[in-house]
């Protein structure tokens, strides 16, 4: 959140709230786990790159969407699809 609230044309579009997942499972998202901030840095890396410099939010849902529709993910995280929109 504190990258995306620094964005050019993102900053101030999204609250942490309105993302709110359910983890299927409490060991799925317990912690700060490698694949936490693996995901964290793909979407830090994405926000950063001067390609997106000027992403509209549905390029970025499409980006998020795109994290949250691998299997390990699905596994981990099964609404989370429905949520992010």
């Amino acid at each position: 959140m504190k990258e995306l609230d620094k964005h050019p044309t993102l900053k101030g579009k999204f609250s942490r709230e309105q993302w709110k997942v359910r983890a299927a499972a409490p060991h799925n998202h317990c912690g700060y786990q490698k694949w936490h901030r693996e995901i964290d840095e793909k979407i830090i890396k994405w926000l950063k790159d001067d390609e997106n410099r000027d992403a509209t939010p549905e390029e970025f849902i499409a980006f998020l969407r795109s994290l949250y529709s691998r299997r390990d993910m699905i596994v981990r995280f099964p609404d989370a699809l429905e949520v992010i929109k």
